[in-house]
This record gives structure tokens, sequence and C-alpha cells, in this order.
């Protein structure tokens, strides 16, 4: 995680603003205004896109992004907010209970491997106050995206596509890109464990330079409620709102809202109460 984030190509693709897809934006939606007092975790920043929207929509915002050149370009454009280098690793440093909100946008968490991946919904799940919310997007196994591969098909595409200046776009930049694809295609061929219900595979986004986590809905519900996280609502990125008991669908990702159960009563001291003698009158 991490390696290669920071390339001029890549922060390119980060500077952008506005919402990912739309999913994300009902996903997001659903959850404003936020209750007075809400602190915010924002996970994976990049260059600042959901801090444009995040940073004063509560009462305190923290903006983590593992790569320090990311950091440095959404600093500049929000010198006021609070953002810092974090990895979604190790996030022990961090006190238990202490935020309303934490985000982790355009799918960050399928950057980390299956292990990982479990141990950061459990972090969640303590650093977020009792009725806290976390709000992520991640990759469908049974979507489009899991056995793509690159293909001369989109060189050629791009190759006939009338006009001068789209052919000369193709030979400049799709052909490199193509050719860069299936470089990182054979450099990730060892790289790739599947379990049940959840595969590593190859990005097609950025040439497929990184690997990344894709899982089942069905998986998805599972590992959160073995964090002890509760599923209130998912959206495709097409911003479908799917049935409320859906373990299944069939776009590239999901937009998730989770909650962590509110606070229960302490049945002891409930006991205790009842049993203990009526005053007397």
């Amino acid at each position: 995680m991490g390696m290669g984030w920071g390339s001029s190509i890549v922060r390119l693709a980060y500077r952008g603003a506005g919402w990912s897809d739309d999913g994300e934006q009902r996903a997001i939606s659903s959850l404003l205004p936020l209750p007075a007092g809400t602190r915010i975790l924002d996970i994976g920043i990049g260059g600042g896109r959901t801090t444009s929207f995040l940073k004063d929509a509560g009462a305190s915002y923290e903006g983590l992004d593992i790569t320090p050149e990311m950091v440095r370009d959404a600093q500049q454009r929000y010198p006021d907010a609070n953002l810092r280098v974090g990895d979604a690793r190790h996030l022990e440093a961090l006190p238990s209970d202490s935020y309303e909100l934490i985000v982790f946008s355009l799918n960050g968490v399928d950057c980390l491997d299956h292990a990982d991946r479990e141990r950061f919904l459990s972090e969640c799940s303590r650093l977020l106050a009792p009725g806290g919310v976390l709000q992520f997007s991640t990759h469908n196994l049974e979507g489009p995206c899991f056995r793509e591969r690159p293909s001369w098909q989109d060189a050629r595409e791009r190759l006939a596509k009338p006009g001068l200046a789209a052919k000369a776009e193709a030979v400049i930049g799709g052909v490199p890109r193509l050719l860069m694809a299936r470089r990182n295609i054979g450099k990730h061929a060892e790289q790739q464990p599947e379990g049940d219900g959840w595969g590593m595979a190859p990005l097609r986004a950025h040439e497929f330079r990184f690997v990344c986590h894709f899982a089942t809905l069905a998986e998805v519900r599972a590992s959160l409620a073995r964090a002890g996280l509760l599923v209130e609502g998912v959206w495709t990125s097409s911003g479908t709102k799917l049935a409320p008991d859906a373990m299944h669908h069939e776009d590239a990702f999901a937009q998730l809202v989770c909650r962590k159960p509110p606070v229960v009563i302490d049945l002891v001291n409930q006991r205790q109460a009842m049993e203990s003698p009526a005053p007397q009158g």
C-alpha cells in the first residue's frame, strides 16, 4: 500500500473535485446535514477531493493519506484543514470512540489485503463513538472489473476514431499506456490470492499499476458483521439503492453506510436496580 501512489500520473487523477459517482453522492447525502458536534475522520484523501465537502461539515475534521505527495497537494488546496500522513493499517494511536463519522472513499479500503482489511474494519468499530457511521466504497467481485485485462482492442478503437488529433493521441498516449498495462500485469502475477467471496486482482485504472481487493456484497456484509458494524444502506456505483437484504449486484463497486450500534442498556446495573428494595413511604 502506498507504493506508486505518489507518482505524478496517479496524483493527477486525484486532484479533481465533486462526487466520484452517483452512489457516493447518494450515500453521503443520506447523512447530511451531520448532527452538531460530529467529529470526522477522512481516510485516503488523495488530493483533497473529499476534504472539499467534509472539512466544514462537522465540528472537527481530520484527513489522512498514506502518500506524502498527496497530502502536500491537498494541503496546498486547503491550508486551513487538519491533514497529515497516515496509514489505514495503523490507526492504533487514535483514541477509541473518538469519531462520529469515518469516510474511506474511492475504494481506498480495497488497497488493503484481506487480513489488513479485516483489521481496518475492526479498528473503525473501535474508533467510532456509539451510533457513529462508517461510509466507504468497495469493488465488486461479481462486477465487470475483476477479470479485466489489457487488450489491443483498446488501442485499435482509439486509432479508429476520426481525426488526426485523435489518432495522434492514440499513438502517443494509448499505445504506451497499453504497453505499460501489459508490463504491470506481468509484475503482479504472484500477488492475486483468492478466498471465499473475495479475491485480489490488478485494477484497470492507472494501467493495472495496483492490485486491489474485490469482494461479493455478501462477503462485505459478513466482514462488517465480524467487526460489529451494521449495514444501513448500499448504493451501487450507478446510484441505485439496493434492497436491505441484497447480497449481490452487478455494478463495478458499491457505496455503503454502516453504523456502530448505539450504547446498550447496562443490564448489570438494571438488574441491581430491579433487585434493590423499594423505598419505604
